[in-house]
């Protein structure tokens, strides 16, 4: 049999990176004999295991880190409003000040309009996240003005590919909304370890238990609206 190379497709939005049954397409480089369509099917149920497994641990990671964040986003928001210069004009070393003592990775400030007018990652500086995704759009709509603290799922980055968890908020009556973001890997190494995280996004998903397949390289592409991303790679 010959090598196979299998690519799950993940039809996620950029909130949110869920496994559903009908939103995984897997690609196979295969001669298509009923040999390799054995094997091929005992790898998609393999696949499937494993990446409702990767979830399910971060999930419990997530939603600590999630009780964390509630308080200290508005903490964060009230901070930068406190500021004398106006929120586009504060300087990128009071927004890494504030990344430091909260610790998060960025932190960005999105007008009415959607763009991104102050941030320390500068990739995504003017970024209009109403262009993201229609789901995007209307995320950013329900939040305006609302006070309340809204978390991703750990996503991907459009601007890098890097996975990032993202949170939202907004002050009552604020035509603004105080976005931050950690990044997984080195979230997860700092509260688990280096080899958890090597575990988490390379040993999970070997095929060592799946005898014969013949696959020769796996990996999970993460589509939206811009591009599309490796989360394994």
């Amino acid at each position: 049999m010959q090598k196979q190379i299998i690519a799950i497709i993940l039809s996620a939005t950029f909130l949110s990176i869920i496994l559903i049954g009908a939103s995984v397409l897997f690609v196979v480089q295969d001669n298509q004999t009923a040999e390799s369509q054995r094997a091929i099917s005992v790898a998609q149920e393999h696949l499937r295991k494993k990446f409702r497994l990767f979830d399910l641990m971060l999930a419990e990671d997530e939603r600590k880190l999630e009780q964390r964040i509630k308080t200290s986003l508005p903490q964060i928001a009230d901070q930068l409003l406190s500021q004398d210069n106006k929120l586009d004009d504060i300087h990128a070393k009071a927004i890494n000040e504030l990344c430091a003592q909260y610790e998060v990775d960025e932190i960005y400030i999105v007008n009415r309009e959607g763009v991104v007018i102050n941030t320390n990652f500068t990739p995504d500086m003017h970024l209009n996240l109403r262009g993201v995704s229609e789901s995007m759009a209307e995320l950013l709509d329900s939040l305006y003005g609302q006070g309340i603290v809204v978390s991703d799922r750990f996503n991907i980055s459009v601007a890098t590919g890097d996975i990032k968890k993202y949170s939202y908020y907004s002050p009552p009556g604020s035509d603004y909304i105080f976005e931050i973001s950690h990044h997984l890997k080195p979230y997860l190494a700092k509260i688990r370890s280096k080899h958890y995280v090597d575990f988490l996004f390379g040993e999970l998903f070997s095929f060592d238990s799946v005898s014969n397949t013949g696959i020769g390289d796996v990996d999970i592409l993460i589509p939206h609206d811009i591009g599309v991303w490796s989360l394994l790679k």
